[in-house]
């Protein structure tokens, strides 16, 4: 027969020697030796944009609205954006992946991310690139990820930029209605 015990809190008997319980000792915010206080609740922000029309290149892609289709969700607080930057809602350690659905032709087209850390001037952090020698219309789609270490919301941001040889003939696809280029925002870890 098994018994239950129901306690509201467990003592030591001595200040020196903790608490064993099933040969495991709990002592001072550690679990047989090692330190378990800093461990966190694992991701605290999961959050995806997308492009909600067609871009032409050579300019920040500004088009995106946060991702809402049924099924779909976020996990904590949500990135904002503002013509085409994203900000951050705290300070950590994020992987920012970039997913995109380019139109091109005769033409070399990159996309790019772009990060500051000052809110003012950025720098490209990952590009992607392709090369098409016909008149012919070629698709690509790339993915792309970063890690980007945000320790300061006010400064720390990101965008995304589409450039063609081809000026407005090379496109960023986007739709309302379901994902064709998308970002996505996930905190892995403190800073």
């Amino acid at each position: 027969m098994a018994s239950e015990l129901k306690v509201d809190t467990i003592s030591e008997k001595t200040t020196a020697s903790g608490v064993t319980i099933d040969g495991v000792l709990l002592k001072d915010g550690e679990v047989d030796g090692v330190d378990v206080s800093a461990i966190t609740q694992g991701i605290t922000v999961a959050d995806q944009w997308y492009l909600t029309a067609d871009q032409a290149s050579n300019a920040v892609i500004t088009s995106w609205s946060q991702v809402g289709f049924t099924g779909t969700g976020t996990i904590g607080s949500s990135m904002s954006h503002s013509s085409g930057v994203f900000t951050f809602p705290s300070t950590g350690i994020y992987m920012v992946t970039l997913k995109t659905y380019v139109e091109t032709s005769n033409a070399t087209t990159r996309t790019v991310i772009e990060v500051t850390t000052n809110n003012s001037s950025y720098n490209v952090i990952d590009e992607q690139g392709w090369q098409t020698s016909s008149s012919v219309l070629s698709y690509q789609i790339s993915t792309s990820s970063i890690f980007v270490d945000v320790t300061d919301t006010a400064n720390v941001k990101v965008r995304f930029r589409l450039f063609g040889s081809d000026g407005v003939a090379d496109l960023i696809h986007g739709n309302a209605s379901y994902i064709e280029t998308s970002a996505t925002f996930m905190k892995i870890g403190d800073t």
